[in-house]
C-alpha cells in the first residue's frame, strides 16, 4: 500500500502548498474560490475542467459513501461535503486514513467497513488532548467564520462561499471532538 500512501502525501503536500500561497497572497473573503469557479464557468475550457474535477470528486464520494456503510451518517456527510468543497486536499487525507485503517490490506482499503477484515481506527481524536484540540479547532473555525461573514457584510457569493466552505469543517472538527465509541473490530 506504499503507492497509495505516497500518492496521498504528494497530493496533500502539493495542495497544502497551493492553499498556503492563496492565504499568503490573496484572501478567503471573496467567496472561498466560489467567485473564481463562477468566473471559470463562463469559459468553455474553464467549465469543462471544473466539471471534470467535480465529476471526479463526485465519483470518489460515491465510493466513500459505499465504503463507509456503518459510519455515523453525519461523518459521511462531513467527508462528502468537505471533499466537494475543498477538493483533493480532503481526498488525500481520506486516502491516508484509509491506508492506515487497512493495515496494508488491499481489500480492506477499497471495501472498508464492507470487508470482513478488521480495520484499525485512528486514535488521536480519542485521547483527551486530541478531543480538546478538535473542540478548539471547531470553536476557532466558528469564530473565524463569524468574523469573516461580518467582513463581507453577509453578502452574496462571499457569504455563500464562506458558509459552504467552513460549516463542514466545523461539523468535522465537532464530530472528532465527540467521537462514537470504538467498534469491537479495532
Amino acid at each position: 500500500m506504499r503507492w497509495a500512501r505516497v500518492a496521498g502525501w504528494v497530493v496533500l503536500i502539493v495542495q497544502t502548498v497551493g492553499m498556503v500561497q492563496i492565504l499568503r497572497n490573496d484572501s478567503m473573503y471573496h467567496g472561498v474560490g466560489n467567485d473564481f469557479f463562477n468566473q471559470m464557468l463562463k469559459d468553455y475550457w474553464g467549465s469543462f475542467i471544473s466539471f471534470d474535477l467535480m465529476m471526479g470528486l463526485l465519483l470518489f464520494c460515491v465510493w466513500l459513501g459505499w465504503r463507509e456503510k456503518t459510519a455515523r451518517l453525519l461523518e459521511t456527510i462531513a467527508w462528502i461535503w468537505n471533499i466537494l468543497w475543498w477538493g483533493n486536499i480532503v481526498v488525500a487525507i481520506y486516502v491516508l486514513i484509509a491506508v492506515h485503517e487497512s493495515r496494508g490490506d488491499l481489500l480492506a482499503f477499497f471495501a472498508g467497513r464492507r470487508s470482513d477484515r478488521p480495520l484499525r481506527q485512528l486514535t488521536l481524536h480519542r485521547t483527551l488532548a486530541g478531543r480538546a484540540l478538535s473542540f478548539v479547532l471547531a470553536g476557532g473555525t466558528a469564530v473565524w467564520l463569524w468574523r469573516a461573514l461580518h467582513i463581507v457584510n453577509f453578502t452574496g457569493v462571499p457569504a455563500f462561499g464562506l458558509y459552504a466552505g467552513f460549516l463542514p469543517l466545523i461539523l468535522a472538527f465537532s464530530l472528532m471532538a465527540f467521537p462514537q465509541p470504538l467498534r469491537a473490530d479495532t
